[in-house]
């Protein structure tokens, strides 16, 4: 397969024992996906099965592929299933669970991708004319390097997009409801690469990819409309404002994200602003911003998937938290940048804390309690990595995060799993 991906262990705190699932990640796309049964396709579908097959006779329980939501939606309201109902039976006659992934992220720009699909192009358009939404670039993440990205709609475009999303998601249910029995998962994407997380280290922004800090995505409009009542919420007028921040701002216009030219020549972090009450403000407010995006997404997958007299009813529903470990040992400015952290915690090295992910992981906590019967996942990834990988230049501390977010779900009682976060071989001891 062109990336294979192991989902290891499936950890059941509130049992007080672990299960173990065996899970691979399928081809990103395989031969034509416009056009599957295409004959210059055969190759591609014939090494899929023998793949499926060998994966089977070596343990494997399942076998996860991405749904394209710019694959199967191109035209809004048309759907074409065609691709993925030759996916569903080669799953089936290998005799595998399928866990499939609602991905509403583009395919192209990430490591190890191979292939391009981007969200559907009405999506851009289709809101145009409502509050904030001026143009084509209002619904897309803007760094503050004044880049746009356009690999998922940006988490201040949800409450526009939502519904989209949602009859997505029932109109898949619908398609496949006869397939129920053989599939053992469905996965919610929730941004870049289907992660729930800012596109900080992504290629659309310059130097800001492993191991930097990576970039704010805080600067579109919509972003900007947001920290501001978000501030103007916390504190009701300017006065008070300026108080907590040692500011002299005249009104709340005046409220912006950090200056993008204190950020490019470090001195915002140098001099420890992301400390200050402003910072911690901005950071509580990028952090939220994420985990409210995730949470309405994750809610309404819920409604439609995990409640009683549904077609998936019982069925677990999961969504993927990235591993960004490195920075760890140093600032971690890599996952705070990605929105994973904040910087209210006086200890972010604290297990009282989940060393800074508890506030990420109360989001799944809260969700699983709304469902009557399907299972809340978290997904993990980074499983494979030891500490100090790559160096001191890194300051990686891939291995010790994973555990430290493990105990940290199941002190919460958040069923999680691990995943590689690169491709590796069944073979490979590391894998």
């Amino acid at each position: 397969m062109n990336k294979l991906i192991l989902a290891l262990f499936l950890l059941l705190p509130l049992h007080g024992f672990a299960q173990y699932s065996l899970n691979v990640m399928g081809p990103l796309t395989i031969g034509d996906i416009q056009v599957p049964y295409n004959q210059s396709s055969r190759e591609e579908w014939a090494k899929f099965a023998k793949d499926l097959a060998e994966i089977r006779s070596m343990g494997a329980d399942g076998v996860s592929t991405d749904i394209w939501w710019g694959a199967v939606e191109s035209r809004e309201g048309r759907y074409s299933w065609d691709y993925y109902d030759k996916v569903a039976s080669y799953v089936a006659k290998a005799k595998l669970k399928w866990i499939p992934i609602l991905s509403f992220h583009q395919l192209g720009g990430n490591i190890g991708d191979k292939g391009y699909v981007p969200p559907p192009a009405w999506i851009w358009t289709k809101y145009i004319g409502s509050p904030g939404v001026d143009n084509e670039n209002s619904l897309k993440f803007k760094s503050e390097q004044g880049h746009f990205s356009s690999e998922y709609v940006s988490v201040w475009g949800t409450p526009f997009v939502l519904n989209d999303y949602v009859r997505f998601m029932r109109e898949f249910q619908a398609h496949f409801a006869s397939r129920a029995n053989m599939i053992s998962e469905i996965n919610i994407g929730l941004g870049p690469a289907g992660e729930l997380r800012y596109p900080s280290y992504n290629s659309h922004d310059i130097d800001a990819g492993y191991p930097t800090r990576g970039a704010l995505q805080a600067y579109s409009k919509l972003a900007i409309q947001s920290f501001r009542q978000f501030v103007k919420n916390k504190y009701k007028n300017i006065k008070s404002v300026n108080e907590a921040w040692g500011f002299e701002l005249k009104r709340f216009s005046d409220v912006l994200p950090p200056k993008p030219k204190e950020l490019s020549d470090g001195s915002f972090f140098s001099g420890g602003e992301h400390f200050s009450n402003y910072g911690r403000d901005f950071f509580d407010w990028y952090n939220q911003s994420l985990l409210n995006h995730g949470e309405q997404v994750f809610a309404a997958a819920i409604e439609v998937f995990g409640q009683s007299g549904s077609a998936f009813s019982g069925i677990d529903i999961g969504a993927k938290i990235p591993g960004v470990h490195w920075r760890m040992s140093s600032d971690r400015l890599a996952e705070l940048a990605s929105g994973l952290i904040l910087t209210s915690y006086e200890n972010w090295n604290s297990d009282g804390n989940g060393h800074g992910y508890d506030h990420t992981l109360g989001m799944f906590e809260r969700v699983a309690k709304q469902s009557s019967s399907s299972k809340v996942v978290l997904h993990f990834t980074a499983l494979e990595m030891d500490d100090g990988r790559d160096g001191p230049e890194a300051a990686s501390q891939a291995k010790s995060l994973v555990f430290w977010v493990a105990q940290a779900a199941q002190r919460l009682g958040v069923t999680i799993k691990g995943e590689n976060a690169l491709g590796g071989e069944l073979s490979n001891p590391q894998a």
